[in-house]
């Protein structure tokens, strides 16, 4: 079971209810709590929470990503000097 927090905001004048991109295994924040959204003006249904834990997947994805590569071509160089 994943949490979805959904979030609901005002932007010039009209309110939107967006649920969070990126689930967890619990809650982070509780129904009815005040968070930080930063919203992008020209697409208002952008927005970035930093009590959103996705930014930390993203990267935990990247360097895992990019651990892989390196471990690919340094395996490609060493075999290819054999």
């Amino acid at each position: 079971m994943s949490w979805f927090p959904v979030y609901e905001y005002s932007v010039h004048g009209t309110v939107l209810r967006k649920r969070a991109s990126v689930g967890t295994v619990r809650p982070e924040v509780s129904v009815g709590q005040k968070v930080n959204l930063y919203v992008n003006p020209n697409h208002p249904d952008e927005f970035y929470s930093p009590a959103d834990k996705s930014a930390f997947v993203r990267k935990v994805f990247i360097g895992v990503g990019a651990l892989c590569v390196s471990v690919a071509l340094v395996l490609g160089v060493v075999l290819c000097m054999k």
